[in-house]
């Protein structure tokens, strides 16, 4: 896969990727919301499809939006649809929390929500309020949960002065507190959780 630098940061050629290649960052898919995006979509004509934002994400290429777009586009039989580096400035703790909730739910690619089409009123049910309790636990627990796992703040880090090594050894506590929150909270089995582990000690280098 080529390799391109944006904002001084190495990442795979967004031309190389396809579907398969991208980590969701949510779970459910509103049905109303296909309903829409199918009465525009041509499969054959993606001259008016807007491109599918990406970041990379410890590693990964996460999407930050287009869910739907994305499952219209798997549905239609296709691989590959237009995608854009995603630029903004974004709550990395909260896209943290939610791929890593994807993935103990077992999405890893648009495939899998598939099976998670719901109404528009069980979206806004189980989705939305997902979200709006993420979003207050993060707000809630991140400087206490920082201290508790030796993680250092960004704020009393000079990031770019640590080395590749300890950069990531930082990113790693960081997944294994949410990992370790979620099972305490009941989000995830003893078994999710610890395959999870396993896959992030293996993808991270970690020795512990």
């Amino acid at each position: 896969m080529a390799l391109t630098f944006i904002g001084g940061k190495e990442m795979p050629d967004i031309c190389d990727l396809t579907l398969k290649d991208l980590q969701p960052s949510q779970f459910y898919i509103s049905e109303r919301k296909l309903r829409g995006v199918n009465e525009w979509f041509r499969p054959e004509d993606l001259s008016n499809f807007e491109p599918i934002p990406v970041k990379m994400l410890d590693g990964i290429p996460v999407m930050t939006d287009g869910h739907t777009r994305a499952v219209a586009a798997v549905l239609a039989g296709l691989d590959k649809v237009p995608f854009v580096w995603d630029e903004d400035e974004l709550s990395w703790e909260m896209y943290r929390r939610c791929v890593l909730e994807c993935k103990a739910r077992g999405i890893h690619n648009p495939a899998d929500l598939l099976s998670q089409i719901i109404s528009e009123s069980e979206y806004r049910e189980k989705w939305d309020a997902w979200c709006d309790e993420m979003q207050a636990e993060v707000n809630r627990s991140s400087t206490a949960g920082d201290k508790k796992n030796n993680i250092i703040s960004t704020e009393d880090m000079n990031w770019s002065a640590l080395s590749h090594e300890q950069k990531n050894h930082q990113l790693f506590l960081k997944q294994k507190a949410l990992l370790d929150q979620f099972l305490e909270k009941g989000a995830i089995s003893q078994a999710q959780h610890d395959k999870s582990l396993h896959d992030l000690i293996e993808k991270m280098g970690e020795t512990c």
